[in-house]
């Protein structure tokens, strides 16, 4: 069986990663840490022009176009 991402796998060696505070769960480890920051509230990018707080840098990129434009 092929993987979306092209990755190899037989049917019962699939790995899924588990939200620890919810039912959520992801054969892709960052999409489970991605999603645990909306039950944490943490926002690792931040802006060092203004300090806004964002979860994922490719909101942070969008948002400096604010102070650039």
């Amino acid at each position: 069986m092929v993987a979306k991402n092209g990755s190899i796998y037989s049917q019962g060696s699939i790995k899924k990663y588990n939200c620890q505070f919810c039912d959520y769960s992801s054969l892709n480890s960052g999409h489970v840490r991605r999603h645990i920051l909306t039950h944490t509230g943490e926002r690792p990018f931040k802006c060092n022009i203004c300090g806004r707080g964002f979860t994922q840098k490719n909101n942070l990129k969008k948002h400096m176009l604010v102070h650039f434009t």
